[in-house]
């Protein structure tokens, strides 16, 4: 066996004896002499009987009084009277110790009084268990033990049901009971979180892209300090090197609102109440955008309007930010940053049938820093912007005589309207008789095909000359 299996009996006899439970120097020490006695409790229980402590307890009390000591400690209740005479007698002749005495109360509980016994002997290993720093186990002294035995006398009751309650209330004292063997019980200053990083946002806006963030933590100097997000434990803070700043970072944190407090436990494990919360929103997403032109087909003189419609606010759009087919962007503002307009402008002398007006990766910013992390384009649209040329004019007759005619045919490059006689300059003669004509399947033209409105676009013109 090892001494580890003599904890319990060791923990009965401190109750027995002195009321409390064992510290952790005589736990071991017992137990171990236990050990070496093969559990032969002869070998301890008069130790226990003539140790100082003992002594002290139990001076100037009668054997009725020592009788009664050790049912309340064991028991919380005295002797009954009858059991009370058969001990003392016991004492009186010589025929028993109080050690040996001691044993047989212990080893004859029965019932209620078991019960009892068991719960204490519990609560006594868990309250040993509780001391585990040097600042907790050296503070279990004579002066202090008065506390731990008022502790373990709370458990009692006339049931199994109370009995079990009593003792779940005392377990909670535990660490209110060793704060208070240490001599602090005054909980530390309300902690802050003064910050945190990365703040990509404005200062002090709590918006972050960051989903990793870095807490920065006032709190009283060598206190553990837990951080909390909503009711969550994320864990402990660091320390720096400046006294009472510490510091915590997160694993990565979901987009939205995360909101944070820190509570902050001394030597003496007394914790602080819960710190003002600090909110933060996490937003990581990148902003899109939906562009559009308003007019698809751009002629000379024209100008169109370039729509970008994003899902969120933004800023830092400019002209710079575009890449423009045939043309280019001017004006470019918002009321809202969300919606943003610019002026389209085409360029001089463009035949293009296919433009698009391109925002560029990394044209703007959300109010987290998130810049857009794709590029967008409006639908297609055409420029015209080329002037038509004159292909060819011909006549139909080169050496005119007095009252004759000549059809005169002008051929462009392109469809074209508004043409009439007054522009053109006629040497020796004059223009009439305005003829719009197109050519047939084999591309020529005809002086006797119908005529058309004059106001008609086309590209082959005829006019008689006379």
């Amino acid at each position: 066996m090892a001494a580890a299996d003599f904890f319990a009996t060791v923990q009965k006899i401190y109750i027995a004896y002195y009321g409390r439970a064992a510290d952790i120097g005589g736990l071991y020490y017992w137990a171990g002499r236990l050990d070496a006695a093969n559990g032969n409790l002869n070998e301890i229980i008069n130790a226990f009987g003539n140790s100082a402590e003992y002594t002290q307890i139990s001076a100037g009390k009668t054997y009725g009084q020592l009788i009664d000591q050790i049912y309340l400690n064991l028991f919380n209740r005295t002797a009954d009277a009858e059991g009370k005479a058969f001990y003392t007698n016991l004492l009186t002749t010589g025929a028993k110790t109080l050690a040996s005495i001691s044993l047989d109360i212990l080893n004859g509980a029965r019932n209620n009084d078991l019960t009892i016994i068991q719960a204490k002997q519990d609560a006594a290993a868990q309250f040993t268990a509780a001391l585990d720093t040097p600042l907790e186990v050296n503070s279990y002294t004579t002066s202090t033990m008065g506390l731990v035995k008022d502790w373990l006398s709370q458990i009692t009751g006339t049931n199994t049901g109370e009995v079990d309650a009593s003792k779940t209330v005392a377990l909670a004292d535990i660490n209110a009971t060793i704060r208070e063997m240490i001599g602090d019980i005054t909980p530390p200053a309300k902690p802050q979180i003064t910050g945190f990083t990365d703040d990509s946002g404005a200062a002090g806006d709590f918006l972050t892209k960051d989903q990793t963030l870095t807490l920065s933590i006032t709190a009283e100097t060598r206190s553990t300090v837990e951080v909390f997000l909503g009711a969550q434990s994320l864990g402990t803070a660091t320390e720096t090197g400046t006294a009472g700043v510490f510091t915590f970072t997160t694993a990565a944190l979901a987009n939205g609102v995360q909101s944070f407090t820190v509570k902050a436990t001394d030597a003496a494990g007394n914790v602080s109440v819960a710190s003002d919360a600090v909110a933060v929103t996490v937003d990581a997403t990148a902003p899109l955008a939906l562009l559009s032109v308003s007019d698809s087909a751009i002629k000379v003189g024209d100008t169109a309007t370039v729509t970008v419609q994003f899902n969120e606010r933004v800023s830092g759009l400019t002209a710079d930010d575009f890449t423009v087919g045939s043309g280019s962007i001017s004006g470019v503002t918002s009321t809202d940053g969300i919606t943003w307009t610019a002026t389209y402008t085409p360029t001089v002398d463009v035949e293009n049938a296919s433009n698009v007006v391109t925002l560029a990766v990394g044209g703007v910013s959300d109010a987290a820093g998130n810049a857009n992390t794709l590029s967008f384009s409006t639908g297609n649209y055409t420029v015209d912007t080329k002037a038509p040329t004159v292909s060819s004019i011909t006549l139909s007759d080169s050496a005119l005589k007095v009252g004759e005619t000549s059809t005169v045919t002008v051929v462009f490059s392109e469809a074209v309207s508004g043409l009439t006689t007054a522009d053109f300059a006629v040497e020796n003669g004059s223009l009439s008789n305005r003829d719009h004509q197109r050519p047939d399947l084999d591309g020529h033209v005809h002086p006797h095909q119908q005529r058309r409105r004059l106001d008609q676009p086309d590209q082959h013109f005829g006019w008689r000359s006379q």
